[in-house]
């Protein structure tokens, strides 16, 4: 019963640290961006997750929520004040994953809260997208 929420509840309530990290350096919060389950993320962060913890990349879950394409997540992501315009070790923000996966509705979205789309590493990339988001 992989991601039965009723468990995770279960296990958070008994005490289960919610900021651990496995042996692919995830957190449970990142884990939930992976298998799609904001059910689990909304309750992992009632439970205290913090939504800018980052891995040893510096990815954090709103990183690879906007990498994936998961709209739903990024917004209650930033709903829940995850940080827009952190960089990661490689320089990657949440709108330039956004740009490299095309997913035109969160690029849109964290445009129009005025993230940062002066990335010099990832410029190049996150201008071609938004020209032809906005002028197809």
């Amino acid at each position: 019963m992989l991601g039965n929420i009723e468990m995770v509840k279960l296990l958070l309530v008994a005490g289960a640290c919610t900021e651990v990290y496995d042996e692919d350096n995830c957190t449970p919060l990142l884990i939930t961006v992976y298998t799609d389950r904001i059910d689990i993320m909304k309750t992992l962060i009632d439970f205290g997750a913090d939504v800018n913890k980052q891995n040893s990349h510096k990815y954090t879950a709103l990183h690879h929520a906007a990498w994936n394409g998961r709209r739903e997540m990024v917004q209650f992501l930033l709903e829940c004040s995850a940080q827009d315009n952190d960089p990661t070790d490689d320089g990657n923000t949440p709108l330039a994953l956004a740009a490299h996966g095309g997913h035109y509705c969160i690029l849109e979205m964290l445009i129009n809260r005025g993230c940062c789309v002066n990335n010099s590493d990832k410029l190049v990339l996150i201008q071609s997208y938004f020209i032809y988001f906005y002028y197809g």
